[in-house]
């Protein structure tokens, strides 16, 4: 959702779309996104790749890298990245790509667009499939475009909402996340629907988003930890697997 209103909100009101400025956003994507990507995926397919060939380690895998062939290879390297959260900036690249359109419609059509998609996901996963790959997939795509929503129309995300909301806010997205965990864990017959999950955590994240002003309401320690949130990011996902096979 912060990508989406991140893109956007520099611009003014009367800001006209211009292909020089879309240049522009894609060539700062490049660097922040594509190659980052790209560079990740590779040291974690190359770790993964030594790894599997260790006798003590290969027991904890199934079909070893070494053994793929060579289009499977590519594909774990750069479409299905070994790395799963990856797979996150992996959507996020084709996002960019069709900002264009998403800054048109929201600036014609306002939440309507956004109202369809959500409409549009009851029934579908992605907008397509290319080789098997789901593209553009909708929920996450959703959250994007939401955050596209706040940052064409400006709306204001800095607000100082009172305290009672907040806190209201985070008790029930606590609350209907215990009880949608208890009643699958209970009933294996009650399905959450990938909407029900949004909706929470929709609530989830604008809780948390202004709880955070709540807490450090003056200037505080932690943001000099936040130049190392890619690197987190993308160094959890490995070891989180090992930990589920240990």
């Amino acid at each position: 959702m912060i990508s989406g209103y991140l893109f956007f909100v520099k611009m003014d009101k009367n800001f006209k779309w211009s292909r020089s400025f879309y240049k522009f956003k894609l060539s700062k994507k490049v660097k922040t996104l594509l190659v980052p990507y790209v560079l990740w995926s590779i040291f974690w397919f190359v770790f993964m790749f030594v790894l599997q060939i260790l006798p003590v380690a290969n027991k904890l895998f199934g079909q070893p890298l070494h053994s793929l062939p060579k289009n499977e290879i590519i594909l774990n390297l750069f479409v299905y990245p070994l790395n799963y959260p990856f797979w996150f900036l992996r959507e996020l690249m084709v996002y960019m790509l069709v900002t264009p359109l998403i800054f048109v419609l929201i600036r014609k059509f306002n939440f309507l667009p956004i109202l369809l998609l959500f409409g549009m996901s009851f029934y579908f996963r992605s907008m397509f499939s290319l080789g098997g790959v789901k593209i553009i997939q909708l929920i996450p795509f959703i959250y994007f475009c939401l955050g596209c929503y706040l940052g064409v129309k400006k709306i204001n995300i800095e607000v100082k909402p009172k305290k009672e909301t907040v806190i209201l806010m985070v008790v029930l997205w606590i609350a209907f996340s215990i009880i949608t965990l208890l009643l699958s864990a209970y009933d294996t017959s009650f399905g959450i629907s990938d909407q029900l999950i949004f909706i929470i955590n929709c609530i989830g994240c604008i809780g948390a988003w202004f709880l955070y002003d709540l807490i450090f309401k003056k200037e505080n320690k932690v943001k000099s930890y936040y130049k190392y949130s890619f690197f987190v990011f993308a160094f959890h996902g490995i070891p989180m697997l090992f930990m589920r096979k240990i």
